[in-house]
């Protein structure tokens, strides 16, 4: 890790090998708007509430239009939820 940085609302981690990582808050979905990127990791997921879920899911695709290869990972902690079982 060559650089960490965590300020109101965004964390920005840098790697060595000039990868930047940025982590969102999921309280405020609309931070997403405008960014473009390959990869994205959902953690806590069934955790969120089901409008919140929909709208960070949404504006989620969006950002990774542009990825030759888009992918995301969804992390939970197990827990019946709609948002949760209709990602199958």
């Amino acid at each position: 890790m060559a650089k960490y940085d965590s300020s109101l609302g965004e964390t920005t981690l840098r790697l060595t090998n000039g990868t930047l990582i940025r982590g969102f808050g999921a309280e405020t979905p609309s931070n997403l708007r405008g960014w473009a990127f390959g990869k994205a990791w959902l953690d806590e997921y069934a955790a969120w509430s089901r409008h919140t879920a929909q709208e960070v899911y949404d504006m989620l695709w969006f950002c990774l239009r542009e990825a030759d290869t888009p992918q995301v990972v969804v992390s939970t902690t197990p827990k019946a939820s709609f948002h949760l079982v209709s990602l199958r």
